[in-house]
């Protein structure tokens, strides 16, 4: 999409207007000769575009967004189990840590076998190659 032609000295004079009302803001608006007159463009308001929506309903005081879904939605039971072990372990080592006066290895050593375990799934999971049509643009 190309830009409108501006004229580069009208554009000096609408600058110099600007700094010129930010210095002294008790002055009158810059005068309507000096303002830049352009024609719409295809994407101004009450155009009609290709590919512009159509209009929103009137009553829409009432509309209610659908329902998102569950947050695991999509997710394998392995990959929620995952993400649970590796958000609560270290947080139950810390708290236990600060607690105990240092935590026994009978304690640290499942803990960390367990967060370590939850990164390989998490990461094993990932897609090992990648579409080549995906622009990356979707969520």
């Amino acid at each position: 999409m190309t830009e409108p032609r501006r004229d580069p000295e009208a554009d000096d004079l609408t600058w110099q207007e600007i700094v010129r009302h930010l210095r002294d803001p008790e002055q009158d608006a810059p005068d309507q000769e000096s303002q830049l007159q352009y024609a719409p463009g295809p994407d101004a308001p009450g155009q009609d575009a290709p590919g512009q929506d159509a209009p929103l309903p009137e009553d829409d005081e009432d509309w209610q967004p659908p329902d998102p879904g569950r947050v695991t939605a999509g997710m394998s039971p392995g990959a929620v189990t995952a993400w649970s072990v590796l958000a609560v372990v270290p947080v139950v080592l810390l708290v236990l840590g600060l607690l105990l006066d240092g935590l026994p290895w009978w304690l640290w050593f499942p803990g960390l076998t367990a967060v370590i375990t939850a990164i390989v799934v998490l990461l094993g999971g990932l897609p090992e190659e990648r579409d080549e049509n995906d622009d990356g643009a979707r969520v």
